[in-house]
């Protein structure tokens, strides 16, 4: 019950205005007749204004006008005294409870001898968020009377700026604790830690990823973080998880721990490791690793076992049979090339054989080629015809197919019903070139059939065999006595011979590999090939792996044995059990987890690390890796982990390592500024231990085997005695024409690998083979197969991003100097930009290399570039796609003798920019060019074709009198 403190009788005209008779004041507010108000809150309003006749009374949010009285005025003013009296035991409880959280925070704070992690501030602001509602009332604690100066500091600048609070105070941590471990840093490695290694060793945030470029020393930092943790006492070695990926790596980083006694109970594992540990810790059984798994030479023998069982095998015999001869390369859709040029550069980078062991230049030829070969037909692809042809600017006729038996020729033309082309193919010229075959096989009276690019809508193979049986009919043979079907275990005999069947064998063991460490099964894969050729070949694919895939996993059951995925993937389950730490006592209730060669990192491992820190005790990351040397994603590495860690991981704190002790400034200004042109990756700039002052790259062009002799022999006369060097290319395979090419370089240790096996070593000098445009040159141009793509991390937009970090892996093994081998004419596209990008590149000269004219494309194609070369009559160019792809061969031009003279439909133009000089082009045959030339026996001149060649076949005989008025001009 509030009781009434004071009351004033209202006028007639207040009455009125307030609705009552009374005011009344109370203990808790005021009563107008039959309506009360409680005091307002501290913090809000409680005024009067003064007017000429009428006053304002502001009650919190609302407003009341009186008629000016003196009397009400004088009671009213004593209401704000009433309010604080009312308010302040209500307020005062809310400001003990302040002042007593603030003062024990404070205190907190000022024993706190750790780092504050993201993860704890979060807990503050979420325990303290009842201290700043409290906070929020500091306005109304001044106005009734409290002493606010009791609240500590500290709380209200941690709950209005925690960011800038918490980095304050980490700030203080990290100067003290690089201060008292300034012995450790100084001596824990050969030379003292960098300024950025001992910040990543004293930065204790739930996530520290340290980005370390090559050779800046993410060993030793992992190393000396350890040892920092444990003499710190922030962890006991066994609270420490460190991950290498490969056994090798596990064993350096055991061994470089094993020198100091304090470490010697960090675990050390690999990831495959920890997961059959943390298996047979729960389980209390022992785990054993299947041969398959721990030896590549029988997993393959396996995977080619079961192949072949198959093969014998009548029930799968015919659907390998199909798949060998139709699906065994995967086919993009034709909708991919904008240009006839890109289809071919792409058919000839994937080096499309078919089962007779012939490049063809076509899926469509392909499919011909092996209906005639698992039919039995004896056939010779693009045979030379034997007879004279007669065509300017074609010496040799090669039809498409010659089928000897049955004494005919096939042409397979690339047009639809209308006779369109593909696009980039000239219509005319196309069709005019088909009108020319067929009456070559006219006149000479030899028999030809055709197939069409339409006819594949509804099977090729169908239309070439009613073709052959119409032909047959007519002819009066038996078509079905020159069918002689061949068996499978032929088809796969074939393969062997051609190595071909390594691709299909290395798809199944890749495929497995990755699908038993996806999320996927065999019936949940995502579709990422819709063509009706792609659905048909997965559909096919999935039908042969099922049975092998079967007996695999029935092998590991069998054996009571698992693989590796198995492992990791089993340890993931168990780590999320309830009992985990019950069962494995606590053995894996980690502190810190450290992962080596983080930019490897998979989502199988990943998932398996914050399982861990999840279950661990206020569990730390410390990720140690180099995204720019991000090189295995198909083995299913995602570098995305990496580059976008915070997005999986959380708040990060990053640590760029910038001090590199392998390789010289040289050499790291141009690896440096190649591998950044891909924005995505990361950027940072190293500084190098080692200074040179002249250019440690160089790039020369010529013959592999000699230019590989000439290095060494530059390297060999400069070189003290022992000095190292590394041989690498982008394929194991190209090292052979080299590695016998070395042996009287006794002072020289040399050693030959991929680049990929590359990884983690360093040499004085390195020297990079095949830097040059094709499937097998640098970048590398083999398509992955989209079986795969289903199963791998998302591919990078960047045009050869894997690549490019692959290349600056191979220039950064080198202490020294890099030399780099590529073709004239043939540079890939890697070449190209070090020449245009203004680095610090040496680049030799040849006389083939002086006449390359960049850009020059060839008319025919429109992608290959013209290559030049040196015959036996002399200088000429021909296209880089290669004989077997576009044929295409220039002539050097008669006037500057250095560049190619290009056919653009009405003149032989010179490619090279500084020449002017053309030639009008033959309008008879539209291939050569017309020549001023002299007659034998009267001597006046005359323009006749460059074709001219008397009598012989393909002779042209156009020829021009000059007049009077262009002998004057």
């Amino acid at each position: 019950m509030h009781t009434d403190i004071e009351e004033i009788k209202l006028g007639i005209i207040n009455r009125f205005l307030l609705g009552g008779r009374v005011v009344a004041i109370r203990d808790n507010g005021i009563c107008i007749g039959k309506n009360f108000h409680v005091y307002p809150i501290p913090s809000e309003n409680l005024a009067f204004k003064t007017g000429l006749l009428i006053d304002t009374i502001l009650w919190g949010e609302k407003k009341y006008r009186i008629l000016r009285s003196k009397e009400l005025r004088d009671a009213l003013h004593n209401i704000c005294k009433y309010r604080v009296e009312y308010w302040r035991p209500i307020y005062t409880e809310s400001f003990d409870k302040l002042v007593d959280i603030s003062q024990k925070f404070d205190k907190y704070i000022v024993l706190l001898s750790t780092y504050i992690r993201e993860s704890d501030k979060s807990n503050w602001i979420s325990r303290l968020r009842e201290a700043h509602e409290l906070l929020e009332m500091q306005e109304a604690f001044v106005q009734i009377g409290l002493d606010v100066n009791k609240v500590e500091p500290s709380l209200h600048d941690f709950l209005t700026h925690p960011d800038v609070f918490v980095d304050n105070i980490n700030t203080k941590f990290v100067e003290g604790k690089l201060n008292e471990n300034l012995q450790l840093f100084n001596t824990i490695e050969e030379h003292p830690l960098t300024d950025c290694q001992r910040d990543a060793c004293v930065r204790d945030e739930d996530n520290v990823l340290v980005i370390a470029g090559a050779g800046t020393g993410k060993t030793s930092t992992m190393r000396a973080k350890a040892a920092y943790l444990v003499k710190n006492g922030f962890a006991k070695p066994e609270e420490i998880l460190m991950l290498a990926y490969g056994s090798d790596a596990r064993k350096e980083l055991e061994e470089r721990l094993c020198d100091i006694d304090y470490l010697k109970g960090v675990a050390v594992r690999t990831f495959h490791s920890l997961g059959k540990e943390i298996i047979s810790q729960y389980e209390n059984r022992a785990t054993n690793v299947s041969v398959l798994a721990s030896d590549s030479a029988q997993y393959i023998k396996f995977i080619d076992n079961e192949i072949e069982s198959l093969v014998a095998e009548p029930s799968t015999e015919n659907v390998l049979c199909e798949y060998f001869s139709e699906y065994l390369y995967p086919q993009p859709s034709d909708l991919e090339f904008k240009t006839h040029g890109k289809y071919l550069q792409h058919v000839k980078d994937n080096e499309i054989r078919d089962l007779a062991g012939n490049l063809v230049k076509s899926y469509e030829e392909l499919k011909i080629s092996n209906y005639f070969f698992t039919h039995g037909i004896k056939f010779e692809y693009e045979p030379e015809y034997p007879h004279p042809v007669n065509k300017p600017g074609r010496n040799v006729y090669r039809p498409d197919y010659y089928l000897p038996e049955l004494n005919v020729y096939l042409e397979h033309f690339g047009i639809d019903e209308e006779g369109n082309t593909r696009p980039g193919i000239d219509r005319v010229k196309y069709n005019d070139d088909k009108d020319w075959k067929i009456s070559i096989h006219k006149e000479f009276d030899t028999n030809l059939i055709q197939t069409f690019s339409y006819q594949s809508k509804h099977g090729l193979e169908r239309a070439l065999e009613k073709e052959l049986t119409k032909y047959c009919l007519e002819n009066d043979l038996e078509f079905e006595e020159y069918l002689e079907p061949v068996e499978t275990a032929k088809i796969f005999s074939a393969l062997k011979e051609l190595g071909t069947y390594k691709n299909f064998s290395k798809l199944i063991s890749s495929f497995l590999t990755l699908l038993k460490s996806s999320p996927y099964n065999l019936d949940s894969l995502p579709v990422t090939d819709n063509t009706v050729y792609g659905k048909a070949r997965t559909k096919l694919f999935h039908r042969i792996f099922k049975r092998i895939y079967g007996r695999y996993c029935a092998v590991l059951e069998a054996n009571e044995t698992m693989d590796f995925a198995d492992m990791i993937r089993e340890a993931v389950k168990i780590v999320n059990e309830n009992d985990f730490h019950v069962k494995t006592k606590n053995k894996f209730r980690f502190k810190y987890i450290m992962v080596d060669e983080f930019q490897d990192i998979s989502p199988l491992r990943s998932e398996l690390i914050q399982s861990l820190q999840t279950v661990g005790q206020r569990c730390a990351f410390f990720c140690v890796g180099d995204d720019w040397q991000a090189i295995y994603r198909f083995t299913g590495s995602d570098v995305g982990l990496t580059t976008n860690y915070e997005d999986y991981f959380g708040k990060t704190y990053p640590v760029y390592l910038d001090k590199t002790f392998r390789f010289n400034n040289k050499i790291e200004e141009v690896a440096s500024a190649f591998v950044q042109v891909n924005d995505n990756q990361l950027k940072k700039q190293l500084v190098t231990h080692a200074v040179s002052d002249r250019t440690e790259v160089h790039v020369t062009p010529g013959v592999k085997e000699d230019v590989f002799i000439d290095i060494l022999n530059r390297i060999s006369n400069e070189a003290k005695s022992g000095s190292t060097v590394l041989v690498l290319s982008r394929f194991k395979e190209s090292l052979s024409k080299v590695k016998c090419l070395a042996g009287r370089y006794d002072k020289l240790t040399i050693k030959y690998m991929s680049v990929h096996a590359s990884k983690g070593k360093q040499a004085d000098y390195v020297i990079i083979l095949d830097v040059t445009d094709g499937k097998y040159g640098f970048p590398s141009k083999v398509m992955t197969d989209p079986l795969l793509e289903t199963l791998l991390p998302r591919l990078e937009t960047f045009a050869y991003a894997e690549e490019r970090r692959l290349f600056y892996v191979a220039l950064s093994r080198a202490k020294k100097s890099v030399f780099i081998h590529t073709e004239p004419g043939k540079e890939s596209t890697f070449i190209k930009e070090l020449n245009k990008n203004g680095l610090d590149v040496e680049f030799s000269a040849t006389e083939l290399t002086d006449l390359v004219i960049e850009n020059a494309l060839c008319p025919e194609c429109g992608v290959g570039t013209f290559v030049p070369k040196k015959g036996k009559f002399g200088l000429f160019y021909s296209c880089s796609l290669g004989i077997n792809y576009c044929n295409t061969i220039a002539k050097v031009c008669p006037s500057c003798q250095q560049a190619p003279f290009i056919n653009n439909g009405l003149n032989h133009v010179c490619s090279n920019a500084n020449c002017d000089f053309k030639a009008e082009t033959c309008p008879e045959c539209n291939t050569g060019m017309l020549l001023v030339k002299k007659n034998s026996r009267t001597g006046e001149e005359f323009t006749g074709c460059s074709y001219f060649k008397g009598n012989e076949p393909g002779s042209c005989k156009f020829s021009r009198r000059i007049s009077n008025q262009q002998k004057v001009i």
